[in-house]
């Protein structure tokens, strides 16, 4: 039936504009065509109302996206956003960012996922509080999805207490034994009172958390760092700061990247 009314309706409009404009026809029929083919492709004659939210990532045949579709896993009853996984060897469509017990986050608010080196880690951004136990802060957390076990750990919180400020922008190393992400909590290293987004690093899964956007001596940044990426084997950090210390911003008002290794809050000699 959708085939056979856009097919009256693409004739009806040819019919018009073939007594009008000729140069119009064009347009319309580019425009159908395009509508139609969205329309119509999906694997198994299903369409798929994309809309993607947030960056996807791809390691080899595993596409990580957010997406508020509904049409692509079965039981998606939630209308928001949802991180899923796409096998393209097999074909298979998988929903991760579900709570205890495949409890879907009624606000669907999950977004801007990032998959391991190995495709085994999949980060994700979210304020459910229902992936982990515990999980009270009402903040967004990044959130770390296990896909040989199913479990899911987040990681911008301490082991004994939980952020108070939101987490967002994980990113892991290529060895998987290091997370960065960027925090406006100031309860995850001791004398953290700049209170602004900072860059934090943390031993995956459950292990110590440090500050890395600090000035020449431990100094705190007097302005927002964000944005960070990590290197293959965890020894440089990379981010964005708007600060004056310890890197000062460029004239043009673009944001020099910083890269601090571990441990020491400044840049490398």
């Amino acid at each position: 039936w959708l085939l056979v009314f856009h097919g009256w309706y693409v004739f009806s409009v040819l019919v018009v504009f073939w007594f009008t404009k000729r140069e119009r026809l064009v347009v319309v029929l580019s425009v159908w065509v395009c509508f139609l083919f969205f329309f119509l492709q999906a694997e198994d004659g299903i369409r798929g109302r994309v809309r993607s939210r947030g960056l996807g990532d791809v390691y080899k045949r595993q596409v990580v996206f957010s997406t508020d579709t509904d049409n692509l896993v079965p039981n998606d009853t939630n209308r928001g956003n949802d991180i899923l996984v796409h096998d393209r060897q097999t074909g298979e469509t998988r929903r991760v960012s579900l709570g205890t017990g495949g409890q879907q986050d009624p606000f669907g608010d999950a977004y801007f996922p990032f998959i391991s080196l190995s495709g085994r880690y999949i980060l994700f951004e979210s304020s459910f509080g229902q992936f982990v136990p515990g999980d009270i802060n009402g903040h967004d957390d990044i959130f770390v999805h296990d896909q040989q076990t199913g479990q899911i750990v987040r990681v911008t919180s301490g082991v004994s207490v939980e952020s108070d400020g939101e987490g967002v922008w994980g990113r892991m190393s290529a060895d998987e034994r290091l997370v960065s992400f960027t925090s406006y909590a100031t309860n995850l290293v001791a004398g953290d009172d700049n209170e602004l987004y900072d860059i934090f690093v943390r031993t995956f899964p459950n292990g110590p958390i440090e500050r890395v956007s600090l000035g020449v001596g431990g100094v705190e940044a007097n302005g927002h760092s964000t944005n960070s990426a990590i290197s293959a084997d965890g020894r440089y950090i990379a981010f964005h700061p708007e600060t004056s210390n310890p890197v000062p911003r460029e004239p043009t008002g673009v944001h020099a990247a910083f890269i601090a290794p571990p441990g020491t809050g400044s840049p490398p000699a």
